[in-house]
């Protein structure tokens, strides 16, 4: 297999992972969530075009970072409507061994990989302390390591910074960075390590969300 099809396989898991947490941290009403399958498991996803529209543009403008192996991971931030502070923070973190033309795991193999990180995703909000009612969201971008301002890069309409794809990027918040935030603990989800390359998947979960959760049901 390419590596730039490794890389669709990729973009289309990242789509369905986004889709997981926003459901499981009700970041949206659980009533807008269809049920469906992927990679033989099931799985939700939003029913509301925007936010459809919106994931998939994020995840579409991550090719071309993952087929120059420009993307060290991708975050979804769980912050308080409040202080804007980071809750929770998910990450899928890959690691390059080499500058890797092609695979040679099979597609059926891959897809193995993401069915048994999509169980492990459902159990973790057992493993996690409620989060607040009035959270929003942030998806963003870390760039395998070019500088100390290379923090997280959301998706806005503001300047280009990929020429070849047209795709619109600013620099993110690096208030939401990991190294940003005080964590009270990291849950790892699934490691899976393909030809070259290693994704690591966690969630790490701030020490100031149980005041958070506190502060806001009173």
């Amino acid at each position: 297999m390419q590596y730039q099809e490794t890389t669709l396989l990729l973009c289309d898991f990242i789509q369905v992972w986004i889709h997981q947490i926003l459901y499981q941290r009700e970041l949206y009403p659980k009533g807008s969530f269809e049920q469906r399958k992927h990679y033989d498991v099931p799985v939700v996803m939003s029913s509301n075009p925007g936010v459809c529209t919106y994931v998939k543009e994020f995840v579409t403008s991550l090719q071309p970072l993952l087929e120059k192996q420009q993307c060290q991971l991708v975050s979804l931030v769980v912050l308080s409507n409040t202080t804007q502070q980071a809750l929770e923070r998910y990450v899928f973190q890959m690691d390059y061994y080499a500058n890797v033309k092609s695979t040679t795991m099979a597609d059926e193999d891959i897809q193995h990989y993401f069915r048994a990180c999509l169980l492990k995703l459902n159990v973790l909000p057992s493993l996690l302390s409620s989060a607040s009612l009035d959270c929003t969201y942030a998806l963003g971008v870390e760039l395998v390591s070019s500088g100390a301002d290379d923090f997280d890069i959301g998706l806005s309409n503001v300047h280009t910074l990929l020429d070849d794809k047209h795709t619109t990027w600013v620099p993110g918040d690096s208030t939401q960075s990991s190294a940003a935030t005080t964590w009270a603990q990291l849950v790892p989800i699934k490691t899976m390590t393909m030809s070259g390359l290693k994704i690591n998947t966690y969630v790490m979960e701030s020490r100031r969300k149980g005041k958070q959760v506190a502060y806001d049901s009173t």
